[in-house]
């Protein structure tokens, strides 16, 4: 059995060889001692311990770590229970925010299904490899403010294995030690580095069914593509595959199935035809002139297939005339003695009217559209399966500046 099989066989059956499992939990109450009943609350402190040995799998609770974790002389299996999503190990100074490296005999560390996530005001490493398995983790945000080998998602010390892994948003992506590094990389995305994606030696660190969206050069080997990703945000850290990202169904054949049954999705989080990024609500909005402020909201979701998804702004004058604007990117621009939150170019609804009650002045107005409607009715083509909308109310009211009221605005995105 060579190198690379050993490694890929090493993946399955490490949280065998533990002789112990430890728990950690942030939000449970310290020092605690590692039982599901009182985890530690901290990871480094649960890999310090002098009961934590080689072979011990720590198994970490949802929540933000926000500390260094140093692996030392021990092979440990690190994973969380709830995935990268739920799990941040977050960098508070300048270095390696995880360095996993192992450089004893009996096997390799094992970290899986965190996210590592760098800091804007810190130099930092985000993983360092040697006789390592990474798998399912988001390493993001590693800046390089100064000189050094520094501002590295990922780096390669000695042989390791990176599989199923999103690597954004940093000033490296996957770099190697500056004596040298050796391993694979699987299943995975590299892309939105300020520096270079890749920049390793492509005889040393090899290249499979991966993503990589700007290589130096890009790097050559079985089923990887050069690209953007087309993940659904990468403004709001939404890195998971937006309908019609190259990387669905396109990772390893070899590697189990996707969870949906399909080939594997290369990247940390797999494609999901029922997902959109939930509507949220952003910007400031304008008073009206009794003092009432509107609020925009959502009820269901948007879909290109068609399920409910209406956008509704109460507190507005009643029986007013007002109407919906959408675009496709978001801005708080100080406009007519409000707020713009929408960029130009914008589309613009049918006139609405606010309703309401039927005489006097109050602020029982509602407006309320139903988006779905609009996007089944085909009378903008750009409104598609992975499109992200920002909308935003628009009325009239003379006792104002300028005789209008913006609403705050409201970003959603569009599933299939």
């Amino acid at each position: 059995m060579n190198k690379l099989q050993l490694l890929t066989s090493l993946l399955f059956v490490l949280p065998a060889l533990g002789r112990s499992t430890w728990y950690v939990d942030a939000q449970a109450v310290p020092p605690g001692s590692g039982s599901p009943s009182a985890p530690f609350t901290s990871i480094q402190y649960a890999i310090s311990r002098p009961s934590t040995v080689s072979g011990d799998r720590i198994v970490v609770a949802p929540g933000v770590y926000a500390e260094s974790v140093v692996f030392g002389a021990k092979r440990l299996a690190l994973e969380s229970s709830h995935g990268p999503l739920a799990t941040v190990i977050r960098a508070v100074n300048s270095g390696k925010v995880v360095d996993a490296r192992f450089f004893g005999l009996g096997g390799q560390t094992r970290v899986e299904g965190f996210t590592v996530l760098g800091s804007p005001n810190h130099s930092t490493i985000g993983v360092d490899l040697a006789n390592t398995l990474l798998r399912r983790c988001i390493v993001r945000g590693h800046r390089k403010l100064g000189s050094g080998a520094i501002g590295v998602g990922v780096r390669f010390d000695d042989w390791s294995s990176v599989t199923e892994c999103t690597i954004v948003d940093n000033w490296e992506g996957v770099g190697m030690a500056a004596f040298g590094g050796e391993g694979e990389v699987r299943s995975s995305i590299v892309a939105g580095s300020e520096h270079a994606d890749v920049s390793v030696d492509p005889d040393l660190v090899t290249f499979h069914y991966s993503l990589v969206e700007l290589g130096l050069p890009a790097p050559s080997g079985p089923g990887n593509i050069e690209g953007d990703p087309l993940l659904w945000s990468w403004i709001h850290e939404d890195y998971a595959p937006s309908p019609g990202s190259p990387v669905i169904d396109a990772g390893d054949p070899a590697a189990p199935v996707d969870p949906d049954g399909s080939r594997r999705d290369m990247g940390a989080l797999t494609f999901d035809a029922s997902y959109a990024p939930a509507p949220t609500a952003y910007c400031t909005s304008k008073t009206n002139s009794l003092g009432c402020t509107p609020s925009i909201s959502a009820t269901g979701s948007a879909s290109a297939s068609g399920s409910p998804f209406v956008i509704a702004c109460n507190a507005q004058l009643n029986q007013r005339p007002g109407l919906l604007f959408y675009g496709f990117e978001a801005q708080s621009l100080a406009y007519q003695g409000g707020w713009l939150c929408v960029r130009a170019p914008v589309r613009r609804s049918s006139l609405l009217n606010s309703g309401g009650s039927t005489s006097g002045n109050d602020c029982s107005g509602v407006y309320s559209f139903d988006f779905d409607a609009w996007i089944q009715s085909g009378v903008d083509p750009a409104l598609v399966a992975g499109a992200i909308a920002y909308a935003q109310f628009w009325s009239r009211d003379p006792g104002v500046s300028f005789s209008t009221v913006r609403s705050d605005a409201l970003r959603f995105g569009i599933a299939p």
